[in-house]
């Protein structure tokens, strides 16, 4: 199916699926040349009693292979108590032949939405050696972005030229009654630029009680790149006991490939863990509530293992992440507790922090062996000082100034008396944005006694 414009909608009471390839089917949806591909699946009106309510944008099974080019291209899932904008899977364990979607676009939104609350959607799902390989400025938006199991795999932006943003977790799902494969998976999450953000975080959930937890419920192939500016910000995630037979747990990174990239870490409820890091490293945005008690002041974030001779920057931030800590706020040792409860990082990270300089206070610097420096005299009281001593002498020169122009006016003035008035005013300037406006209006009356006076 091509053309300049593509659109696609189902719409049912029951089940809507936008594209339903399956059995081997070979699918291609659009161009290289088509300026927008939308596809959408809908859930409308009430269901039938009993019936499944599912809404798909693209179905993809079986072996099938569907490829979508466009300029612009869009997948939307609504309304239904089972919302994918995308489900990948062949159903089967590995063949020769694995069920594929490629997504080709200048620019991909994959969005799932729900107006119950009670009801999660999913923007990704690959399951049973499913693939599914997107290409362009893309973004996804579901309660969870993606939702992998069973050796399948999601590859997005691979090749690093284009900015990606992720909203909601990816889940690593194991399910008894529908599937009961390993919930391991391969999600390649490649985050370039400033314009490149995932918010969400890395969890397992399971409906029933696999036979080993430790090799149906482990992750092995979770990575994620940032770069040149993304930013990650972990999202709290549940902690459930996998004794219960319905649950969510976090599970950790398996490789962050770090190359000036940027994670929040916001609140004291996030505790995330990077078992291996390459790249040079990043910045590491770290909340503190000074307020609250000591060891929960802060989130955390754990690096296992990392390449030789990387770095975290440490930047500590208010609770709100609104503004950076200053000298004012704490002092050298405070901020050396905070970085070591905040930052856990493998010997071979050096983790530094600068504080910036507050009003009154010199800012200074922790390196990566844990001394402090400053970084110089407080700029902003050194600007005050200077203009206070400034002042009164800028002032006593004007005044002076005014008396010698007023005994001027008074030798070549031709009359006995007189009236006058004069008006000084000006500016004083310092660094860091001070400032100091000052008026004089100054009046009088002078009168010559007598013709025979001395003038």
């Amino acid at each position: 199916m091509s053309g300049n414009t593509v659109e696609i909608v189902a719409s049912a009471k029951n089940v809507a699926k936008g594209v339903d390839a399956g059995k081997g089917a070979d699918v291609t949806i659009g161009s290289s040349n088509a300026e927008s591909v939308s596809i959408a699946g809908i859930k409308t009106g009430e269901s039938q009693e009993g019936a499944d309510e599912q809404a798909y944008g693209i179905f993809n099974v079986n072996q099938a292979q569907t490829k979508v080019y466009g300029k612009t291209v869009n997948v939307v899932a609504k309304g239904a108590k089972d919302t994918r904008a995308i489900h990948v899977a062949n159903n089967t364990e590995a063949q020769d032949k694995s069920a594929t979607l490629t997504i080709v676009g200048d620019e991909v939104c994959i969005t799932a939405e729900s107006d119950d609350p009670d009801h999660s959607t999913v923007g990704i799902s690959a399951m049973s050696h499913g693939q599914v390989h997107i290409t362009g400025n893309t973004v996804v938006t579901a309660s969870d972005a993606i939702v992998a199991r069973g050796s399948s795999v999601v590859s997005i932006n691979a090749d690093g030229r284009h900015y990606t943003q992720i909203n909601g977790n990816v889940n690593f799902s194991y399910d008894a009654p529908t599937s009961g494969t390993s919930v391991d998976a391969t999600v390649v999450l490649n985050l370039v630029g400033p314009e490149s953000s995932w918010t969400g975080n890395m969890v397992v959930t399971w409906n029933g009680t696999p036979t080993n937890k430790d090799e149906y419920l482990s992750v092995t192939g979770m990575k994620l790149g940032l770069s040149k500016g993304a930013v990650w910000t972990p999202v709290e995630t549940g902690h459930d006991s996998t004794t219960v037979t319905l649950g969510q747990k976090y599970t950790a990174l398996n490789l962050l490939e770090n190359n000036d990239g940027v994670i929040n870490i916001t609140d004291s409820a996030i505790d995330v863990t990077v078992e291996k890091m390459t790249g040079t490293g990043g910045t590491v945005n770290l909340a503190a509530d000074l307020t609250a008690e000591e060891g929960s002041q802060t989130g955390r974030i754990t690096i296992d293992e990392a390449d030789a001779n990387s770095k975290i920057d440490v930047k500590l931030k208010d609770a709100k992440m609104e503004r950076n800590l200053t000298s004012d706020d704490l002092t050298a040792e405070e901020a050396k507790s905070l970085m070591a409860a905040g930052v856990d990082a493998a010997e071979n990270v050096g983790v530094t922090s600068t504080v910036e300089e507050g009003m009154y206070n010199d800012g200074f610097r922790i390196d990566e062996e844990g001394a402090t420096t400053s970084t110089g005299p407080n700029s902003v009281m050194q600007s005050t000082l200077e203009l206070a001593a400034a002042a009164p002498l800028a002032i006593n020169r004007i005044l002076m100034n005014d008396v010698r122009k007023r005994l001027g006016d008074i030798r070549t003035s031709q009359g006995t008396s007189g009236v006058w008035a004069r008006y000084d005013g000006g500016r004083l300037s310092g660094s860091a944005g001070l400032e100091n406006d000052f008026h004089t209006i100054q009046a009088g009356v002078d009168t010559v006694p007598g013709d025979s006076s001395i003038r």
